[in-house]
């Protein structure tokens, strides 16, 4: 499998970063900051190790697939305005 460039944002002023363990500390940053949000999409607040769960999280056992990204929409001084979770070939290949 050959090298993936993740796609520019569509938004000026934001950058995509690949969320990597050493970006933890402003996932979880992120996560505290925008709690409506995590409520609605979760049904609970973040708790403290989020951000480490939601990147190093396996997939429910048995769904095949190629790579996992967590995409980071960075502002200028490095905090977050967005982020996305990317799965590839998710449970068939080119989904």
């Amino acid at each position: 499998m050959g090298s993936v460039e993740l796609p520019p944002s569509p938004i000026a002023g934001l950058r995509t970063v690949e969320l990597t363990s050493a970006f933890e500390p402003v996932l979880q940053s992120f996560f505290v900051a925008n709690p409506q949000y995590f409520v609605a999409v979760h049904g609970e607040p973040a708790g403290p190790n989020e951000a480490h769960e939601e990147i190093h999280g396996a997939l429910p056992l048995g769904w095949s697939f190629t790579k996992k990204w967590i995409v980071g929409y960075q502002e200028a001084e490095n905090s977050l305005a967005a982020m996305a979770n990317v799965i590839s070939d998710l449970l068939a290949p080119s989904v």
